[in-house]
């Protein structure tokens, strides 16, 4: 190969891995989990501590104030499983496992629910009769 036209190599490929600041671009999923309540039970509903390896120590945050919490965010501290429970005033329970794994991209950085889906827990309102 000529020198030139490994020249021309060189800069296609770093033209390819930029973007129009010169920056390299990196497509990486958002690392946040997502909790959310439905907003006519949320006022009844109670997220308990998150547990679980890839959780210990993790607060979510509120991001949804609508009839108490709605939403919870937050973002995993390691790679493992990340238990959520929520409980309701009628006695019952909902129960999820996530999967979290670390980045595997080299631009990306953090921690990701895997599958991508399961970044977003939708919490099933309690049936009428649950808990009695």
């Amino acid at each position: 190969m000529t020198a030139r036209a490994l020249a021309l190599f060189v800069a296609t490929a770093l033209s390819l891995s930029c973007d129009s600041t010169g920056q390299s671009a990196c497509d990486c999923d958002d690392p946040t989990i997502t909790i959310n309540i439905p907003t006519d039970v949320a006022a009844s509903a109670t997220l308990k501590a998150l547990s679980g390896p890839a959780c210990e120590g993790v607060l979510p945050s509120c991001t949804n104030q609508t009839n108490g919490c709605s939403q919870y965010q937050f973002d995993a501290a390691g790679a493992g499983d990340c238990q959520i429970e929520v409980d309701f005033a009628t006695g019952s329970s909902f129960n999820a496992d996530i999967t979290v794994i670390a980045a595997d991209d080299p631009c990306c950085n953090g921690f990701f629910a895997s599958p991508p889906s399961a970044a977003t827990v939708d919490v099933p309102a309690p049936s009428p009769d649950a808990g009695g």
